[in-house]
């Protein structure tokens, strides 16, 4: 890895940027929304995943050295999704709302976002798609209420409305990618946001491609393990960030869906992990680490895994994790290259197959 390299900054200004060329979402193109810092780690992450199925290799190592690690590991993460996402069999019509039934999805009515369970599609376009939505009773104020008033209190049972939803409102009824309790239903707060994840779902087709949006919320493959600053990428996961023609701001965590919040519980797609000492991982799970002074333990915990490691030449420990990946790359098994279009010169990346 270079140890000496002519230092750029990267900011979040770097997003107003706007890409001069699009290749297309085929190759891991952001549809011109990122600048091309950002678009060439999207791409890394496309290409490795792309690479890795491809020649059937289960042990690969790519190294990326970059100014610093900023949004680096959520963007490669991206990127993997994408290429996953692009495999993914697009439903339409029918057949995505069959695949739907029994999950809790959105959908208008009259003008208003609603959240329910799916419980049943017709053969055809005639019917009605019938979907359950849970009211919750208000509970009293248990403040105000004696001892003995609490004792004898009983809950009241939820009641469920069925609605009816007719063919002229079928596309408006999307995925949620989480559970919620069926005896109190959704509440109001994440319908209001669940709607404003509605109104966005073009933003996503344009990152992960058209037609993903099912698979987004409904897969549940290995996620991608993190390993680094938690505090840091959780912050990452929360930012708005402009948009290159600043039409509007994108987050990234409803892409990324991380594990460990109630919310995505049932279509996460990363894990997020402190960058301690690493426990063995599954070995159809990719890695993404980044370089510090434990790296050395966690390239042998992730020695059964597909990696990436993430060096960030601003970290004090640059050199000596620089060292330790080329000290990797000496001990290598066999060649692995990741060809990747236009990656910018103040990123360098190193692939290969480790033992």
């Amino acid at each position: 890895m270079p140890s000496e390299h002519e230092d750029l900054e990267v900011t979040l200004l770097d997003i107003r940027q706007t890409l001069q060329n699009n290749d297309g979402l085929s190759d891991g193109s952001t549809g011109r929304l990122l600048s091309p810092w950002a678009e060439a780690l999207v791409k890394l992450g496309f290409t490795f995943a792309r690479a890795l199925e491809l020649h059937e290799q289960s042990n690969a190592t790519l190294a990326i050295c970059l100014p610093r690690i900023e949004f680096a590991a959520l963007l490669l993460a991206l990127g993997v999704i994408k290429w996953k996402t692009s495999k993914a069999s697009p439903k339409e019509g029918l057949e995505r709302l069959h695949a739907l039934v029994g999950t809790w999805v959105s959908y208008e009515h009259n003008g208003v976002t609603k959240v329910g369970r799916l419980d049943q599609v017709p053969q055809n376009e005639d019917g009605y798609v019938r979907i359950l939505e849970f009211k919750g009773k208000k509970v009293p104020n248990f403040e105000d209420m004696s001892l003995e008033e609490r004792k004898r209190y009983i809950p009241p049972k939820s009641a469920g409305l069925w609605h009816l939803v007719e063919s002229e409102w079928w596309a408006t009824i999307k995925p949620v990618g989480r559970e919620f309790d069926d005896q109190r239903g959704a509440p109001a707060h994440q319908v209001a946001r669940i709607a404003g994840a509605a109104r966005n779902s073009s933003i996503v087709e344009k990152l992960i491609g058209s037609g993903a949006e099912y698979w987004l919320m409904t897969s549940r493959e290995k996620p991608i393990r993190i390993i680094g600053c938690k505090s840091r990428l959780d912050g990452e996961l929360q930012e708005d960030i402009p948009l290159a023609d600043n039409s509007g701001t994108l987050k990234l965590i409803p892409m990324l869906r991380p594990a460990g919040s109630e919310e995505y519980a049932a279509s996460s797609h990363i894990w997020v992990g402190s960058c301690t000492k690493m426990q063995c991982v599954d070995p159809e799970s990719i890695c993404i680490i980044e370089g510090g002074r434990l790296l050395e333990d966690n390239l042998i915990a992730s020695s059964r895994n597909s990696r990436v490691v993430l060096l960030g030449r601003n970290a004090p420990s640059y050199e000596e994790a620089a060292q330790i990946v080329k000290n990797a790359f000496l001990h290598r098994s066999k060649e692995f290259t990741v060809n990747c279009v236009k990656v910018p010169l103040h990123i360098k990346v190193l692939s290969f197959i480790h033992k």
